[in-house]
């Protein structure tokens, strides 16, 4: 999931409009939105934002390390933003240990001005000088993506959306041209952040086992990931050398083991253990269920599923492993069969063959994951099944699909 910091400097409340905006536009997106502010509201000049205002948290300069996109705010004059914010951003070149967290992070502005009445308020000038203290600081720098809105604004422009000036403390209600502009730059920057975020990585040892359930949940997502085999106790220890490098702060993990693998790493989030790695996948593409009786209903077949993968798992790597296996075809029947009734049901409802929701779930994946693996070493014990069958197949022509999607974005579950 993106996280994205919306953050804006206002004396009187008119930028927290503009900004609230802008943050909705992000949420759409799929993104985790958060709103700051940088000191210096008067709210005796405010009678109409002050509460809203003063609600909203003071940003400190590292916290946005935590964020991939932020969008910047400040009013202008003159051509030149608002002094508070300049001072907020020095602190990124002024300080060693601050100068390097904004690198590669997208970026942009947006601005407000009082001289609308004089046809200019040196808005363009403003945006412009903040996109060069962007770039100073490495970041990427997003603009406003032409729309029909920008003929209808009075102050559009491709540097950022602008508020025009307005009477009193509060000052008036945007446009519905400048609502539509500061939705779509959120919108817009939020997904560039999307592109330059850090594939998700997968770390399991060298061989499918659980490891594929996972990687067929991001697949089946449109999730970019890298993944990363380790094939002995060597590799294992040279990976969590590497790995609390990488991370020093994050403690949860410092007496990482084999039994922890697979390993998940989501930006600064990491999840190890194969089922809790699957349902954090599962919430991330939005393969959840769409509300909490849903997501029941896919963890009661996920647990179903499970025990099957561990009785054959047990069996295929058993000494005496084809009189096991043998065992394991003739008491499935039951725990298929239950496969069988659930999924004709489905298809009966005219929720095709998919166990929840008549959509694609954790809970189809985690069957199809097991399934595949039965399949090869057992296959009529699978065969007697006719929905079940049909269904791995249906599974077997989602995933060939999935390989080849391009520019799929995953909506994380939210109940």
């Amino acid at each position: 999931m993106v996280n994205i910091a919306v953050v804006f400097f206002t004396k009187r409340g008119r930028l927290f409009t503009l900004a609230h905006e802008i943050a909705q536009g992000a949420r759409e997106t799929g993104a985790t939105v958060s709103l700051y502010r940088v000191p210096g509201f008067d709210d005796e000049e405010s009678d109409r934002f002050a509460s809203a205002v003063q609600a909203t948290p003071v940003i400190t300069p590292s916290k946005l390390k935590d964020f991939d996109g932020i969008i910047f705010g400040a009013p202008c004059r003159q051509g030149r933003f608002a002094s508070q914010m300049i001072d907020f951003l020095d602190n990124f070149a002024q300080d060693a240990t601050l100068s390097s967290i904004l690198e590669g992070k997208a970026v942009s502005a947006f601005t407000s001005t009082g001289g609308i009445q004089r046809g200019h308020g040196g808005h363009e000038h403003a945006l412009q000088n903040m996109h060069s203290t962007f770039l100073q600081l490495g970041m990427v720098v997003c603009g406003l993506p032409p729309s029909k809105e920008m003929d209808r604004a009075e102050l559009a422009s491709p540097y950022g959306v602008t508020m025009g000036g307005g009477a009193g403390s509060g000052g008036r209600d945007l446009s519905d041209a400048e609502t539509a502009l500061a939705r779509a730059q959120g919108r817009h920057t939020a997904e560039v952040a999307r592109t330059l975020r850090p594939p998700v990585q997968l770390i399991y040892w060298n061989w499918k086992g659980r490891a594929e359930m996972t990687r067929l949940l991001l697949q089946a997502g449109g999730i970019p990931f890298e993944e990363s085999n380790l094939r002995d106790l060597d590799e294992f220890e040279s990976f969590a050398s590497q790995f609390f490098r990488d991370m020093p702060d994050f403690q949860p993990l410092k007496q990482l083991s084999v039994a922890q693998l697979p390993i998940l790493v989501d930006g600064t989030t990491v999840v190890s253990h194969s089922q809790a790695v699957a349902r954090y996948v599962a919430r991330k593409a939005g393969l959840y269920g769409s509300s909490f009786e849903e997501a029941a209903l896919i963890d009661i077949t996920f647990e179903a599923a499970e025990e099957i993968r561990t009785k054959f798992y047990h069996a295929s790597f058993a000494v005496d492993k084809e009189t096991r296996l043998n065992e394991f075809a003739k008491s499935s029947r039951v725990d298929f069969g239950r496969f069988e009734y659930d999924l004709k049901s489905a298809e009966a409802k005219g929720n095709g063959l998919y166990f929840v929701g008549g959509k694609l779930s954790l809970a189809d994946v985690v069957v199809y994951s097991i399934m595949k693996s039965v399949r090869t070493t057992l296959p009529q014990s699978i065969s007697r099944f006719q929905y079940l069958s049909r269904f791995i197949t249906a599974m077997d022509d989602i995933f060939v699909a999935a390989k080849h999607k391009k520019g799929f974005v995953a909506t994380p579950t939210k109940y």
